[in-house]
């Protein structure tokens, strides 16, 4: 009885615990944050496709199809029903054939938002989550596509992976507003969809010249995926943004503390207030971080580290790139 009596407090506790603490309802980013980064977005440089693009609304980009747009291409034979305003009649005077002028028109090229929500991103030590920071990053190129008006789709990666099609107006962004905002909910000891799972379904179901936004820790990228990286990145532009806390760059300066290793499933002591293990420590982190720069860099892909205490949304390419090489 008494063993019964003590279990049904323990769930009690346990179901009270997880409503105030494992369950959150906060959103990650409040209403006065999005407008901050929906004001820094409307003066943050223009992007660029740096591709073809083979997305069928008209823009700024040049594009694989040979239509009526501005900058000329070739000529071809006419074919009946051609528009006759086209037709190259100094060729014409010359071979007496009728030419008609192709022109190369022009896109707007794609962005696509791929944001990693998985359990590894639930984690932050100072200022807010790598979950938060990659919320922040994934609203301001959100806003800064569409002020160029341009068609902005996203893919939330957590259990599985959640396609969000392309719109070309803010209030269309609602629905990915709500689920990437979401607070995270408790670690579940569940499978995640690897990342580099989503990196092949873009190669396959994007067409040609996209710019495509990598937001996520990268905790599982291996050699191995290099090559669907660079494959992704031939046909279109791609930025990887790497979001870490700085504790995973530098261990704290004192404490002895036990940390769970998620790949052998065991408990690695870490203590700092020995000089020799920190340095050691210090040295195995940055090393990872390293690792990560290379790969992605070997895939073609544009580096950018995030920091959990960064304030500022500048790209800080050169600034990572000096951070890896220490």
């Amino acid at each position: 009885m008494l063993v019964t009596r003590l279990l049904h407090r323990f769930e009690k506790w346990r179901r009270r615990w997880q409503q105030q603490f494992a369950a959150p309802t906060a959103p990650l980013l409040s209403p006065a944050e999005l407008l901050a980064l929906q004001q820094l977005a409307n003066t943050a440089p223009t992007l660029s496709a740096q591709r073809e693009v083979q997305y069928p609304l008209l823009g700024e980009r040049s594009s694989v199809f040979a239509g009526s747009g501005y900058e000329f291409a070739d000529n071809r034979l006419y074919n009946a029903g051609d528009d006759m305003r086209f037709i190259n009649w100094r060729l014409y005077a010359r071979s007496g054939q009728l030419y008609r002028k192709l022109f190369i028109e022009e896109r707007r090229p794609p962005v696509w938002l791929v944001v990693d929500r998985r359990q590894p991103m639930c984690f932050g030590t100072q200022r807010r989550l790598k979950i938060t920071q990659a919320a922040r990053l994934t609203m301001f190129h959100a806003y800064r596509a569409l002020r160029q008006q341009l068609p902005c789709g996203a893919v939330i990666v957590d259990q599985q992976a959640q396609w969000f099609p392309p719109v070309r107006q803010s209030q269309a962004l609602q629905n990915l507003q709500d689920t990437l905002l979401a607070a995270a909910a408790v670690a579940q000891h569940t499978a995640e969809i690897n990342l580099l799972q989503v990196v092949r379904q873009l190669q396959t179901q994007l067409p040609p010249g996209c710019i495509i936004f990598l937001i996520s820790d990268f905790h599982d990228l291996e050699p191995a995926n290099v090559p669907q990286l660079l494959e992704l990145s031939r046909s279109h532009r791609v930025i990887a943004c790497h979001v870490i806390d700085p504790i995973e760059i530098t261990p704290p300066p004192q404490g002895d503390y036990a940390l769970w290793d998620e790949a052998s499933q065991t408990t690695l002591r870490l203590n700092c207030d020995d000089n020799a293990a920190r340095q050691q420590a210090t040295l195995s982190l940055q090393q990872h971080q390293v690792n990560i720069t290379t790969w992605l860099r070997q895939g073609g892909a544009e580096y950018q580290r995030w920091l959990t205490t960064t304030d500022s949304l500048q790209p800080t390419t050169a600034a990572a790139h000096a951070d890896a090489n220490r």
